[in-house]
């Protein structure tokens, strides 16, 4: 930003092999000049090592009818070792690998209940205009125990 630039490259960043092989995600950006005749630098790095999944025990599961049929099945098929610690430890990690998968196929819970609600609405907003069948007030008999079995979930939860 001279009158009259001398047009050599003044800003280098150096890096060092140890560095570069014990972070090899290393990047360096360039922002823009300010009013100096240098460029800043941003360097950023991160590391490969891998996160773990944290196991999260939702207090609502023990009220779900298939939650025992899914411990007992995983805590029931581990192998047995003569070491007993070794073994309840296997039977935790069974568990554990079992519930998260059936944690995945249970329905998001924010989601059903504001389905129930909708649906309970539908049926309030259809009787407004006619008397309701026996089957529709089933229906809504219905949705409204569920709903409150739902908000009985979110209370233990």
């Amino acid at each position: 930003m001279q009158s009259d630039p001398l047009l050599i490259k003044l800003d280098w960043v150096f890096c060092s092999q140890s560095w570069s092989w014990a972070h090899p995600s290393t990047k360096v950006q360039s922002l823009d000049r300010p009013i100096f005749d240098h460029t800043p630098f941003i360097i950023s790095f991160g590391s490969s090592i891998p996160k773990s999944n944290i196991f999260r025990f939702e207090n609502f599961w023990t009220e779900h009818a298939d939650f025992l049929k899914i411990v007992n099945l995983h805590w029931n098929t581990t192998p047995y070792f003569a070491n007993a610690a070794k073994t309840l430890n296997a039977e935790f990690k069974q568990g554990r690998i079992g519930l998260k998968k059936w944690r995945k196929t249970l329905q998001n819970f924010n989601r059903l209940l504001h389905n129930s609600e909708w649906v309970l609405l539908l049926l309030d907003g259809l009787e407004e205009q006619r008397p309701l069948c026996e089957v529709e007030q089933s229906l809504r008999d219905l949705v409204k125990r569920h709903i409150a079995s739902l908000l009985e979930s979110r209370r233990i939860y």
